[in-house]
């Protein structure tokens, strides 16, 4: 199942990369994207198993929807932003 899906991308994570970088430079850019790129892997596997997934702080809970419609299968990303982290415009 994880296995059909595109390997993540250098390019797509840089900017992440860059970021932490500049806020802990004692950790090398080879080790960042390790971690990130097995941060996002594993958030990926979960998801696909149907797993509810919080990280406090980032969201609440999140988790995959499979809409399947003529034998197609359509994923959709259920997301909840906790409140302190919403803006109050």
């Amino acid at each position: 199942m994880t296995n059909d899906l595109p390997q993540l991308s250098l390019k797509h994570i840089q900017p992440i990369v860059d970021r932490v970088h500049n806020r802990y430079s004692s950790i090398s850019k080879y080790q960042i994207v390790i971690i990130i790129t097995t941060f996002l892997e594993t958030v990926r596997k979960l998801l696909l198993l149907k797993k509810k997934l919080t990280i406090n702080g980032l969201f609440s809970n999140m988790s995959i929807i499979e809409y399947r419609r003529n034998n197609k299968s359509t994923f959709k990303v259920k997301l909840s932003t906790p409140a302190k982290m919403k803006s109050n415009d």
